[in-house]
């Protein structure tokens, strides 16, 4: 069995096994969340966007990894992102 977490919490390096994960940018989800709940307070009607943020597969030992391959796959040699 493989595990995978969405959430790229630092704890995940500390479990047993380690915890691979798909780290996304919090901050800037945070930050547009933010924006849109202003704009909605103040009776401004967002616009129905969809935005693609980057993320980042953090390989760990939960997915059956071996030590060498623990290592984060860069942003550019995956497809893929996070909707905001």
């Amino acid at each position: 069995m493989a595990l995978v977490g969405f959430d790229g919490i630092a704890i995940g390096k500390f479990t047993t096994p380690m915890l691979t994960t798909v780290a996304h940018p919090r901050d800037e989800l945070g930050r547009r969340t933010i924006e849109t709940v202003l704009d909605l307070i103040e009776g401004k009607r967002p616009a129905r966007q969809d935005t693609i943020l980057p993320v980042e597969l953090v390989v760990r030992e939960s997915c059956g990894a071996t030590a060498p391959a623990r290592a984060a796959i860069p942003k550019s040699r995956h497809r893929g992102g996070a909707r905001a």
